[in-house]
């Protein structure tokens, strides 16, 4: 007599299109999830990246170092100081290592307004080392701007990190004496220029302290009492430019004890007299460095969410900075670690370009063009229609994929709208199209600007005395004409917004609107200065024999349209108590997911989610993880599975 044998399984197919960290982070969750009942079943991923690699690694690069010539050793400038380890024992060998790793772009992250970044690395065991950032704020000159002449920048600032600790240096320009006839002499005009010179520094010094003083107690202010994350209050549809005329909007009683709002409105009455956010402290420090934090043009930095500066100033104050030690590739081999080869089991496809997402029977396909390894594949960010599904030549040659129960869209929103786009036309779901329209429009909100990174060792990027040169050295461009940096204007040429119908494939074209930073990499125990420089300005760009490896990139910039909107996608609130549906992220907030991604209950339809960097805060990466890990474990939960604790941080 024979036994029954046991029923198969029920296999969950869950596709992701995007493997930058919002799709890894997918990945390892749900590849990691386990039956929490016998009937339960197993689920599986099928990621999907255009590039030849992983989206987080697809542009870093390796690059050979030269051992410093004995005859000709270089003494490392006096302000780039070693940098400490975190979470790692001193490795001795690094200090005489062949080889540098970069990651393009920089990835550098602080602990207050990372949390579940930091906490994933920890859980990963990622060695990141400790880098707080020196800067340098630098200027184009006029005369550059408009003739396009080359001229290093003369730094206007030197920070000198570690918080402000270490204080500020004078720049070496300001020192200089112009000298006379053939014994040198020294001139008493030049000497009182010298001295005009240090008085205009020194007041543009009060300018900056007394300004990011009074910054600082309007995001304290602003972010302690839970302004920046109350949907009612009037701050969250104001800008940084709203920002510099009024810092203390009124709020109504709503949603308050009275008694609680009148002593707010009395202590900004009386907060209003010591502190208001300075016009020119925004313009000359605030906004570019905010242009190199976030990667857009300074336009975008004053047209931003006034609570999401607040809230970045205020959770990193006091805060270190850090980067992974052997760059993110490590990242990715951490995150695959569940991904085995085999039939019906989770698998990567890389130069693998998804032209297409429709519904059929139920299920959700994907018309993916599979690349030969021969091909040369852009990094450049793409807006044809090849890369957004609606290329019938794409669609033709195209591999079918099949059928799958979830969708996780974690590429660029704009491109995700037009994936959805597609999609809606193809269910029959009168709700559910409803849905992903609504989810389209939402997208739809979302920004971007193209970006430029290069990797070089040209040093006339950098100020000419090296005891100038910091680890991220700022130059913005000359002020407008009115004088008006943000107040006065809307958006200038330099601002390059892109959306669907742009071309962003010039990777030529310098970024007039943008703050250029570049980052010094060098190693000391090496002769070659290594420099990645973000939005070169026209006249500042690399030379072509000094270029490692060049690289575009669209990067989602925040408006306020878009800080509302994406609140239907994932909704931030004020933690109050305990939500087992939410993450908790920066600044004592949680995020849960918005009304309008899926239901949690299984449906008769394929489900199509959406998660990225825009989702929370800044698009950085911070939001790229408290999307994932919320998309990832509400799929988790519907299925019946449950994550064990080697996958939870």
């Amino acid at each position: 007599m024979s036994l029954p044998s046991e029923a198969p399984r029920r296999h969950v197919r869950v596709a992701i299109v995007g493997s930058g960290l919002t799709g890894l982070v997918a990945t390892y969750l749900l590849t990691a999830s386990q039956p929490h009942a016998p009937d339960a079943p197993r689920i599986s991923v099928d990621i999907f990246e255009r590039a030849p690699t992983l989206g987080m690694d697809s542009a870093s690069i390796t690059v050979p170092l030269s051992p410093a010539s004995p005859q000709q050793p270089e003494a490392a400038p006096p302000r780039l100081v070693k940098r400490a380890r975190l979470d790692a024992k001193s490795d001795k060998a690094t200090d005489v290592a062949t080889w540098m790793r970069i990651d393009v772009p920089m990835r550098a992250f602080t602990g207050g307004y990372y949390p579940q970044l930091l906490a994933l690395y920890r859980h990963l065991g990622i060695r990141a080392r400790k880098t707080n950032f020196t800067y340098s704020f630098a200027r184009i000159a006029e005369a550059s701007a408009v003739k396009a002449e080359r001229k290093a920048p003369e730094p206007r600032l030197l920070y000198n990190g570690a918080n402000g600790v270490r204080g500020i240096s004078l720049p070496h320009n300001l020192m200089r004496l112009r000298k006379q006839g053939e014994q040198g002499y020294v001139r008493l005009s030049a000497v009182l220029e010298c001295v005009r010179r240090c008085r205009v520094y020194f007041g543009s010094l009060v300018v900056v302290v007394l300004g990011y003083v009074q910054l600082l107690i309007i995001a304290l202010w602003h972010s302690t009492l839970g302004h920046t994350a109350d949907a009612h209050h009037p701050l969250r549809t104001h800008t940084l430019r709203d920002l510099v005329r009024d810092p203390f909007p009124a709020r109504p009683a709503r949603g308050s004890s009275k008694l609680r709002w009148g002593a707010e409105r009395m202590a900004e009455m009386v907060l209003r007299r010591v502190a208001g956010l300075d016009e020119r402290f925004v313009e000359q420090t605030l906004a570019p460095l905010f242009s190199a934090v976030m990667t857009c043009s300074l336009d975008a930095v004053w047209a931003s969410p006034a609570t999401e500066v607040l809230d970045y100033v205020a959770l990193t104050l006091g805060r270190d900075h850090f980067v992974v030690q052997d760059g993110v590739r490590t990242v990715v081999r951490a995150l695959l670690v569940h991904v085995t080869p085999g039939e019906d089991e989770s698998r990567v496809w890389t130069r693998a370009q998804v032209c297409r997402v429709h519904h059929r029977h139920g299920r959700a396909w994907l018309s993916v063009m599979h690349h030969a390894e021969g091909t040369q594949m852009s990094r450049e960010p793409s807006n044809s229609s090849a890369s957004t599904g609606t290329d019938t030549t794409c669609i033709d040659d195209a591999r079918e994929h099949g059928p799958f129960d979830h969708v996780i869209f974690a590429t660029q929103a704009n491109q995700t709208a037009r994936f959805l786009e597609a999609y809606a036309a193809s269910l029959g779901d009168v709700a559910e199209r409803r849905r992903v329209r609504e989810v389209v429009e939402a997208l739809r909100t979302v920004r971007y600007e193209r970006s430029v990174v290069v990797n070089h060792t040209d040093r006339t990027l950098l100020p000419v005395n090296r005891r100038d040169w910091r680890d991220l050295n700022l130059v913005s461009p000359a002020p407008a004409p009115s004088g008006e940096m943000g107040l006065g204007r809307r958006a200038s040429a330099g601002s390059d917004w892109t959306d669907s119908s742009s071309d962003s494939s010039d990777t030529e074209a310098g970024q007039e609107g943008h703050t250029m930073a570049t980052h010094v990499l060098r190693v000391p125990s090496y002769a070659r200065v290594v420099m990645q420089t973000t939005n070169p300005h026209r006249s500042l760009e690399p030379s072509e024999d000094s270029v490692l490896s060049r690289a575009a990139f669209e990067r989602a910039v925040l408006d306020v349209r878009a800080h509302v909107a994406r609140q239907k996608l994932f909704t931030r609130t004020i933690r109050h108590t305990s939500n087992a549906d939410a993450v908790q992220t920066a600044g004592g907030t949680q995020l849960q997911l918005g009304p309008l991604q899926p239901v949690r209950a299984a449906t008769e339809h394929a489900q199509v989610w959406v998660a990225g960097s825009w989702a929370s805060g800044i698009p950085l990466l911070e939001g790229c993880v408290v999307s994932a890990t919320l998309v990832a474990k509400s799929i988790v939960s519907a299925e019946g599975a449950s994550l064990p604790s080697s996958a939870t941080w």
